[in-house]
């Protein structure tokens, strides 16, 4: 939660800027002469804007641990457990990657790094909390938003 606010209090920095003053100013006096004229709408717009959201995996896997397939339930209980391998300190992993690239190290183990660590508590956070960690998008920019 506190991660949540965190970002939040970010996204909604009135001192991040997305538009120049040139910019904010034109797109002002533009529509201030369209209202003036008696232009009856504008369109304002930018790109495509989806929030960019990590799954919350923990639903997901308790979704699945409760389903009445066998072959689901396990795979609920694979996810389940590298996920609690992923945060736990001192954890190892074997690498099992089939793709080339990985071939060399394919059966080695490793050791969840405590920057690894972080990375797989900071998804979990993310997907609990709906937490959109896109800050280059309008949705980094929730002030200027208001502006506009």
């Amino acid at each position: 939660r506190a991660l949540r606010r965190e970002v939040d209090a970010n996204r909604s920095d009135p001192e991040k800027r997305l538009l120049g003053d040139d910019q904010l100013q034109w797109i002002r006096e533009t529509a201030q002469a369209s209202a003036r004229n008696n232009v009856a709408w504008r369109v304002v717009a930018q790109q495509l804007r989806q929030p960019l959201f990590v799954p919350d995996f923990e639903a997901a896997i308790r979704r699945a641990a409760s389903s009445p397939e066998r072959r689901v339930q396990q795979l609920a209980a694979q996810w389940a457990s590298a996920f609690a391998n992923a945060t736990a300190g001192g954890a190892t992993y074997v690498q099992d990657l089939a793709m080339p690239f990985a071939k060399s190290t394919r059966g080695q183990r490793f050791s969840i790094t405590p920057r690894d660590r972080a990375f797989a508590l900071r998804l979990l956070a993310e997907g609990r909390y709906a937490i959109n960690f896109d800050f280059d998008g309008w949705d980094g920019y929730l002030a200027e938003r208001q502006r506009l």
